[in-house]
């Protein structure tokens, strides 16, 4: 059913039965039963018989373990293995007084800067990102000339490869992001920036470029992570806050890469004028602005190590 309506959803046309390939079920109280003392969870299988499957923990599930509740896990296949997706239920903290907010703006070379002067940079990941993605296109190339099996399998490992650096990245960004003294975020509704109905458009003539950035998956990791962090994240109208500037109010300025241009001759850094507007925007009690005038030291630059996936792990 869900694969239905994930078809559904995407209007894609059925032409044959939808066969669902990566097996899941969600698990409740009434099909598994923890023994955590004893690693071990008790399932129900096929015509109603119990078993018991033991597995392995790990440092941070304890850790959670010893803060909040297990809410109803999932269980999947992935390579012959059978993996227990556990869930944890955080109760809501309720409201949050904003009392300080910062600007984020997420870019594509430079992935992310604050109203607050930071800049955070990655140029090996991009590296990496780059190397993958021509591998892809090459074993794309090869299976549909020479039908190859062998290039089929290489495409699937490079494609898991590619997601696991992504998903580490997004974790590391998030973490750096959310080392503030403000309790708000605010950053740009961007769910509509890879829609191909506006490929036409100029704004997004670099759709190809936008489209590798991950900015729902940032987003999403903000969102959980901010409120751990007892704080809350604020989404406003992304519209000309690259072309405004945050002194005037007015689009009186030109943009030209990473400088801005501003009526009165001042050049100033375009993803931290974004960012003061983003904030300023938002209209709530604001942490600081981005003093972004002149191009040397208006800003603090943090080069982020997310370092390259190998052999199933990642090194520095």
């Amino acid at each position: 059913m869900s694969s239905y309506r994930s078809v559904k959803g995407c209007k894609h046309k059925i032409v044959k039965p939808i066969c669902k390939k990566r097996l899941s079920c969600r698990l409740n109280k009434n099909l598994c039963k923890f023994d955590l003392p004893n690693k071990r969870i008790k399932l129900t299988s096929i015509g109603g018989k119990r078993i018991w499957a033991n597995f392995q923990l790990y440092d941070k599930f304890n850790e959670l373990l010893s803060k909040y509740s297990i809410c109803d896990p999932l269980i999947f296949e992935r390579n012959g293995d059978l993996w227990l997706d556990v869930t944890f239920d955080n109760p809501k903290t309720g409201f949050i007084s904003p009392e300080k907010a910062i600007g984020i703006d997420l870019g594509i070379k430079r992935i992310a800067a604050t109203s607050e002067g930071k800049i955070f940079t990655d140029k090996q990941y991009l590296k990496n990102k780059r190397k993958v993605r021509f591998l892809k296109r090459q074993l794309k190339s090869i299976i549909t000339t020479k039908k190859s099996k062998s290039a089929k399998r290489h495409l699937k490992k490079l494609k898991r490869k590619e997601s696991n650096q992504t998903t580490n990245f997004c974790h590391k960004l998030t973490n750096e992001l959310l080392k503030t003294t403000a309790n708000v975020l605010v950053i740009e509704d961007l769910s509509q920036i890879k829609n191909p109905k506006n490929k036409n458009k100029k704004k997004y003539q670099n759709l190809n470029k936008i489209s590798q950035v991950p900015f729902f998956k940032i987003r999403r990791f903000l969102t959980y992570k901010a409120h751990l962090s007892n704080k809350q994240i604020e989404v406003i109208n992304p519209a000309f806050t690259s072309q405004i500037d945050w002194r005037t109010n007015q689009k009186d300025g030109q943009r030209k890469g990473c400088r801005y241009y501003g009526s009165d001759g001042i050049v100033l850094d375009s993803e931290l004028n974004a960012c003061n507007n983003i904030v300023l925007r938002s209209k709530l009690p604001i942490s600081s602005l981005a003093l972004c005038r002149g191009l040397d030291g208006q800003a603090t630059v943090t080069k982020l190590n997310v370092g390259d996936y190998v052999s199933g792990k990642f090194t520095k």
